[in-house]
């Protein structure tokens, strides 16, 4: 056996350690699942780890939340006056990044996916660009950053208390921060806001975060 499957096997062991297993886990595991699981790896019979990852519960299955259309205004400014003409209010660091997206030339369908981070797997608070990587790793993406003016203005019965962050890359801000688009209403009224979106900015396991169901 090779020095390198001897530190492959130490690092096989130390991440089994991580996983904080109580004594009958272990016990588990010895009862024959890890030898299953070398025996299929050893004949090639191993899924996919996001079919793997599914199987035991662990991926969430991407479900369409909302169906919206992009490319419906052809300017930051179109999207400005809609939504003040239909009664939302837009924050100050939001109007700054909206003047900044990049809108669809054509109208497209855009299918839209909602988790909070708890259910991206994450124990507690997540760092953004986690919560970005982890949307990829289950099939999702990113949103274009189009996606918050056009799902602002096409939710109209927002529930009273929702916030929806975008996960999409961050535009910046006139205070060297980088923000990303919010979709929010509360008792101020119905908001297209801006959020945290440095790599390192926290979110809370209740936070609902938004991104694309990719089409098959």
């Amino acid at each position: 056996m090779s020095i390198g499957t001897f530190g492959h096997a130490r690092r096989t062991l130390d991440i089994i350690e991580e996983q904080k297993l109580e004594a009958d886990h272990i016990e588990t595991l010895h009862s024959g699942y890890l030898v299953d699981l070398a025996r299929a790896v050893r004949l090639g019979t191993v899924p996919a780890r996001d079919a793997f990852q599914k199987f035991l519960g662990l991926l969430p299955e991407l479900k369409i939340w909302k169906t919206i259309k992009l490319g419906l205004r052809k300017t930051p400014a179109e999207y400005e006056e809609a939504l003040e003409k239909k009664g939302f209010r837009i924050g100050d660091y939001a109007r700054q990044i909206l003047k900044k997206i990049t809108i669809s030339q054509i109208v497209v369908e855009l299918d839209l996916g909602v988790l909070i981070v708890a259910e991206l797997g994450f124990k507690g608070n997540a760092r953004y660009q986690d919560i970005c990587r982890r949307v990829v790793e289950i099939g999702g993406e990113l949103c274009p950053n189009e996606a918050g003016p056009a799902l602002r203005e096409q939710y109209p019965d927002q529930p009273y208390g929702e916030w929806d962050t975008i996960a999409m890359e961050p535009l910046i801000v006139s205070v060297g921060a980088l923000d990303v688009f919010h979709v929010a209403r509360d008792s101020d009224g119905r908001w297209l806001g801006a959020y945290y979106g440095d790599p390192d900015d926290l979110f809370f396991p209740g936070h609902r975060v938004v991104f694309v169901v990719p089409r098959k």
